[in-house]
């Protein structure tokens, strides 16, 4: 089990490696995903470890499932995990796939607009 502070710094790197994927082939797909580890597991673990917001209650019968600190850093390591895993084989399969190269022109976008001017009003 990672320290929170690991965790984050972990975070950081995948965030800064998802940016420089962005910004070498165009495709914001790693950092939203990196983004969506921040915002709901390393934020939420922040706010209810300050205070401001507590766990979730989830009453099963069997009481099987109590949530605390040291079982939401293990939720967190296996959402590192995941995230990790599938930001490296999407970086990895995403580079067998040709990029596109689009001919744009304002002609082009015109003669779009015109004959699809019906759909675009509705």
């Amino acid at each position: 089990m990672f320290d929170i502070h690991l965790l984050w710094i972990a975070t950081i790197l995948f965030l800064a490696y998802s940016v420089y994927y962005f910004l070498r082939r165009n495709d914001e797909l790693p950092v939203l995903v990196v983004l969506f580890l921040i915002a709901t597991g390393l934020m939420r673990y922040g706010a209810v470890i300050s205070g401001k917001s507590e766990w979730v209650n989830i009453n099963y019968q069997l009481a099987i499932f109590n949530l605390n600190d040291d079982l939401a850093l293990r939720a967190l390591d296996l959402f590192l995990l995941g995230t990790t895993l599938f930001v490296i084989s999407y970086a990895i399969s995403s580079r067998f796939i040709p990029k596109r190269n689009y001919n744009d022109s304002e002609q082009l976008f015109n003669a779009y607009l015109y004959s699809n001017r019906k759909k675009i009003v509705l």
